[in-house]
């Protein structure tokens, strides 16, 4: 998560959607805990709408899109 981050600041995204996983996972639970902190790090606004909870499979991406 953190490269990712670091990857999407250096492209100029300045609205970043996390869109992946069920709260109640707890690997799903430290990826938002990161993307929040990445998020604060380059000073981008956290946008509830953006962090979507989804399921594991295609149909849960496609939904959460």
């Amino acid at each position: 998560m953190r490269k990712l981050m670091a990857y999407l600041n250096s492209c100029g995204y300045r609205k970043i959607a996390l869109a992946g996983g069920k709260n109640d996972v707890s690997f799903t639970a430290w990826r938002r805990e990161v993307f929040q902190k990445e998020l604060t790090r380059y000073g981008l606004p956290y946008h509830a709408e953006f962090d979507l909870p989804s399921d594991y499979d295609v149909d849960g991406g496609y939904t959460a899109m």
